[in-house]
């Protein structure tokens, strides 16, 4: 009987497989990690469709759980920062995502991002 429910969660294990998206954010212009920005998966096809929305943590990371015969579909992270969207492609179980962001100041309703210089102590 046990090897009978060792064999039943092993061929459910393999019939419910998923991958990861998984990914960081930093911004350029502190060069810290970029926490609490939103984070929304969209997978390619026919147009863009929604196919997740997170937030990074507190060390910019952010991951999505792909399902099954989605994992070698291109898709795109957008990841939004100061009202400016960046965006990213991914691949389900490659390299993780590295997105960029900036600093953000609006002049008379304009965006002008800050990009970072030098490191000071």
């Amino acid at each position: 009987m046990k090897q009978f429910i060792t064999l039943l969660l092993c061929a459910y294990s393999l019939s419910v497989s998923a991958d990861t998206i998984r990914g960081v954010v930093f911004n350029g212009t502190s060069r810290k990690a970029s926490a609490g920005d939103e984070v929304i998966l969209k997978r390619i096809g026919n147009g863009m469709e929604d196919a997740g929305k997170t937030k990074t943590n507190l060390k910019g990371g952010f991951s999505f759980t792909v399902a099954d015969g989605q994992q070698q579909r291109p898709f795109v992270v957008w990841v939004k920062h100061q009202e400016i969207t960046y965006s990213q492609m991914v691949i389900a179980g490659k390299r993780p995502a590295e997105v960029q962001v900036f600093a953000c100041r609006t002049r008379d309703g304009t965006p002008n991002i800050v990009r970072g210089g030098p490191a000071q102590n």
